[in-house]
């Protein structure tokens, strides 16, 4: 039966490894790369510039996505090495580690295939662009998945397996925060998680010992490369990735802005897409703040002062990041068409929301996916572009695919069809009216349709 099993995983893992192999060639067979994706790729063939590697570069911040990304340029054939890794990576994702946390087994193996398959497209249909380009958000998603994976087994085992597995979890969390930053917020829920499991199964000294050292050895390892570039650049030993008060100016930009996009086609020939809120750019006009905000402090009084707009601001920009309307990252065509995406999407929600809050979830593994979803709802206030939400779609689809009774759920659905249709229509006529409202705000001024 295990044999199986292994089977089944090996060849499902196959089946998503070409799919995600077939997306990035077809829809982006030329290795086209754009703004962010394109200086993630050119730090990376920066470090091996004088034919040696060298981890010191004006402007760096985190190393591991960049020395990633130069060894797939400079020892596994540049773009095609990439492609071949990054599908390798979302394989796992999807084949083995999002339904192993998901609680899910594998008994009926020719369901479980098909849920692979099938949460891996719908993904893919709302989030491509993440595949087909070389950006952090999935690397992030997948190393922090990997921690959780890891400090799972951790707690299982005991003896070498709980070290090793503790040291696989301190440097897969650490390597998530440095890849992205906000992956910091997980991390600290994740400590306090490991505490509480401890503390709950009445964990003896040595075993609480074991993990601890090696989560510690762990982070340590993958901290070296950080601290000699900061003590090189900056002449202080520190772990952590410099960001130059990021945080801050998100904020701000989140007060300025609805949301966020980025435009490569020949339509207009300014990139930026910038979706203005009016009511945050008359509060910072009339508070006074031009730039940045000089603290967080300053930040929190002015939610306090304005609690109801703050609210309305936050609720806009969560809902327009609930419906990927322009699943390429890049956008190409801003007069795309977006009734199928944004009714499948606001679907998969409002399923989901049905599923979860109606009782029908076979297990609860919500735990499990606290980590990738901390940093959507810290992000959440500042310049949110679409693709920030995409570890929310993970676990929605995911729930859907793997610990959802649809038998149950449907037959409650059946019985008031009409008043979840209601539900439904005009749920989704408020989003979309918000939506179409954040479109005529783009500041260039380009007329953009919800056709």
């Amino acid at each position: 039966m295990l044999k199986k099993i292994k089977r089944s995983r090996f060849f499902i893992w196959i089946i998503c490894f070409i799919l995600c192999l077939a997306t990035e060639v077809i829809f982006n067979s030329e290795g086209r790369l754009y703004y962010d994706a394109l200086d993630y790729w050119n730090r990376g063939a920066y470090l091996w510039k004088d034919g040696s590697f060298s981890l010191i570069m004006e402007g760096f911040r985190g190393y591991v996505f960049p020395v990633f990304l130069g060894i797939c340029i400079h020892y596994l054939g540049g773009m095609a090495g990439w492609k071949i890794l990054n599908a390798a990576m979302v394989s796992t994702l999807f084949s083995i580690m999002i339904p192993s946390l998901q609680n899910t087994d594998y008994h009926n193996e020719k369901a479980k295939e098909c849920k692979v398959i099938i949460c891996y497209l719908l993904f893919t249909f709302f989030f491509m662009g993440l595949e087909i380009y070389p950006l952090s958000d999935l690397p992030a998603i997948f190393l922090c998945l990997a921690a959780v994976f890891s400090i799972n087994y951790a707690l299982e085992t005991s003896g070498i397996k709980r070290g090793l597995w503790s040291f696989l979890f301190g440097v897969t969390i650490y390597c998530s925060y440095n890849v992205r930053t906000i992956y910091q917020f997980a991390a600290v829920y994740l400590v306090l998680y490991i505490i509480y499991q401890l503390y709950k199964h009445h964990t003896t000294i040595k075993n609480t010992l074991i993990i601890f050292v090696g989560g510690g050895i762990g982070v340590i390892t993958a901290t070296i490369p950080q601290i000699y570039m900061n003590y090189y650049e900056l002449g202080k030993f520190s772990i952590k990735v410099p960001t130059s008060g990021l945080m801050k100016r998100q904020l701000f930009w989140g007060m300025q802005n609805q949301a966020y996009g980025t435009y490569v086609g020949i339509e207009q020939e300014i990139p930026q897409m910038y979706f203005v809120d009016k009511v945050g750019m008359n509060i910072l006009q009339k508070e006074g703040i031009t730039d940045s905000f000089t603290s967080i402090g300053q930040y929190l009084k002015m939610c306090l002062k304005y609690p109801i707009e703050m609210v309305g601001i936050y609720t806009k920009h969560l809902i327009n990041m609930l419906l990927p309307i322009w699943p390429e990252a890049y956008v190409v065509n801003m007069n795309s068409n977006k009734i199928i995406t944004s009714i499948l999407a606001f679907s998969c929600i409002f399923l989901f929301i049905i599923c979860v809050f109606g009782g029908y979830t076979y297990k609860s593994a919500f735990c499990n996916f606290i980590p990738i979803l901390i940093p959507v709802v810290f992000i959440t206030p500042g310049a949110v572009e679409i693709r920030f939400f995409a570890a929310l779609y993970i676990y929605t689809i995911s729930t859907l695919c793997w610990n959802c009774d649809w038998k149950r759920m449907f037959s409650l659905i059946a019985k008031n069809k009409i008043k979840f249709f209601l539900c439904y229509i005009g749920i989704y006529a408020s989003f979309v009216a918000i939506w179409t409202n954040t479109l005529a705000s783009i500041s260039t001024g380009y007329p953009i349709f919800f056709e």
